[in-house]
């Protein structure tokens, strides 16, 4: 009972909160999207598992692959821990240390190639660019 409880305060509070950014993404390939161009210029091949940023590459786990694709795709690119369960763990096996732990471990792999980071806030966990241009050099 108390977890319906707080998905229905985390609905209201993103609704009456800005709490989710819209982190652009580009899809690189269109029919069956398997490439994605993420803002900071990184690409993620879902097919081939990897993330790449210039000369730095890394190749993220079946699980890491799904979590990421999971926060891309997912409007406002950000999904409650509810949500993320369903996703990530669809036989209802998934419970908060699964979840953090996963997280972490995704965290660990875009920051060895990317500006992107996942962060929770309020039981929300959302895909972040953390190192934004700024606004002089965007003008230059």
């Amino acid at each position: 009972m108390l977890w319906l409880e707080r998905e229905a305060v985390i609905a209201k509070l993103r609704k009456r909160f800005s709490l989710i950014e819209r982190v652009p993404v580009r899809v690189v390939s269109d029919s069956h999207v398997h490439h994605y161009e993420l803002e900071d210029g990184t690409f993620f091949d879902r097919e081939q598992r990897t993330l790449q940023h210039g000369e730095r590459t890394t190749v993220l786990s079946v699980q890491n692959t799904l979590l990421l694709v999971t926060l891309i795709e997912a409007e406002g690119n950000a999904l409650s821990i509810a949500e993320l369960f369903k996703e990530l763990w669809p036989d209802g096996s998934g419970n908060d240390e699964k979840l953090r732990k996963a997280v972490g471990r995704l965290r660990k792999e875009l920051c060895k190639v990317s500006s992107y980071t996942i962060e929770n806030e309020l039981g929300i966990y959302r895909l972040k660019l953390v190192d934004y241009p700024a606004p002089e050099a965007e003008n230059a």
